[in-house]
């Protein structure tokens, strides 16, 4: 399909599906594998205005999304009536039918603006699996840019514009999904690839992350490359074990609330990080065993009571190679560290005496250094 519009429709603007029970080639009528639509692209459509979704897909495998627009979906009343998603990858739950209906799907260079729900939805519903969200533009979706329950997904240079506390529904206190990326329970292993945050206002609360990782995900989400424009302040919070933070440099000169990330879960990796114009703390650990090596803070606004990288609750962390920089002497606490811990070849400028504070014995510290600078 090419080019084809599905303007202000009643439900949704495109539906893709297998048929309906009884009609498939499967035992008793229930649809197998071959009866999924196969091998399909839709380039440059648009589903705009619609009521429901923009494109629903129920059953597919292998199929392509290229460019053109899903947007303004509107239909989500405060009962339901959702997901009002731009486009939504959601099988009906049929226990009979064969598990990965919805496989190897490709959405790329797609723009989804105003949504009252997410962007794009992503479920994990009977086994959905290998989807693919490449160099998509999310403008001021209501409920999330992208939200994901799915098993091994990637999101590739997203650009997400707009991304705020704003209630998606007409009820007072309906707040938007948890994360402009959600990675909700049941995700299976993701990987999210340059993502890119600008207009972002959520440094109201710890609410509302740029990224959420929800604590029943499973292990395995990498996120690398996060580019901000400075106006984010909360960027990440992760819950679940095994989260990957790698090779980013973050501005944060427009943040105005501390814990721009929190890992809760186990085995938590921070690593290759540039943070730029942190406020108050920037990064709260509480698992066991998390990792924060080779990153650089440079501290814009400190305080005397909480640190910069707070490990102080975690167990057995590994502290290794980071360098620590206040805007000026005498700016605040660095390091707060758990028990058990290695801490190795850090430095720090221009903070306060006692720059690590050990909570108990360690079990190695060499080569830590703090200067002044004139």
């Amino acid at each position: 399909m090419r080019g084809i519009q599905a303007i202000n429709g009643t439900c949704d603007g495109f539906y893709i599906f297998a048929g309906s029970a009884g009609n498939g080639t499967g035992p008793g009528g229930s649809v197998a594998l071959a009866d999924c639509p196969s091998d399909w692209s839709m380039e440059n459509c648009t589903a705009l205005g619609n009521f429901r979704q923009g494109l629903t897909i129920t059953e597919s495998q292998r199929g392509t999304v290229r460019s053109g627009r899903y947007a303004q979906t509107h239909g989500l009343w405060d009962s339901g009536n959702g997901p009002c998603a731009g486009i939504d990858l959601e099988p009906d739950p049929h226990p009979t039918w064969p598990s990965g209906r919805i496989a190897g799907i490709r959405i790329e260079g797609v723009q989804f603006d105003g949504n009252q729900g997410p962007g794009i939805l992503v479920t994990g519903i009977d086994g959905v699996q290998g989807i693919q969200i490449i160099d998509c533009l999310f403008d001021r979706n209501g409920k999330a840019a992208i939200e994901s329950t799915a098993n091994d997904v990637d999101i590739i240079r997203p650009k997400i514009r707009g991304w705020n506390q704003s209630g998606y529904t007409s009820r007072s206190g309906a707040p938007p999904k948890r994360g402009a990326i959600d990675i909700g329970p049941g995700a299976g292993p993701t990987r999210i690839v340059d993502p890119e945050f600008r207009d972002t206002q959520n440094g109201a609360s710890t609410v509302n992350p740029c990224i959420y990782i929800h604590g029943l995900a499973a292990a395995n989400v990498t996120v690398s490359g996060i580019r901000t424009d400075g106006t984010a302040s909360v960027i990440c919070i992760a819950n679940a074990p095994d989260v990957h933070i790698v090779r980013s440099v973050i501005d944060l000169s427009g943040a105005t609330h501390s814990d721009a990330f929190t890992f809760l879960g186990d085995r938590a990796v921070f690593e290759n990080v540039t943070l730029l114009g942190t406020y108050h703390r920037a990064v709260l650990f509480a698992g066991k065993r998390p990792r924060i090596v080779n990153n650089r803070l440079v501290v814009r606004i400190a305080d005397k009571e909480r640190h910069v990288v707070d490990a102080s609750g975690a167990d057995s962390p590994e502290i290794r190679g980071n360098i620590v920089e206040f805007a000026k002497r005498g700016g605040g606490f660095v390091f707060g560290i758990g028990r058990d811990a290695v801490i190795v070849d850090n430095k720090v400028v221009n903070g306060d005496r006692g720059a690590f504070s050990i909570r108990e014995p360690a079990r190695l510290v060499s080569g830590n250094q703090e200067f002044k600078k004139q």
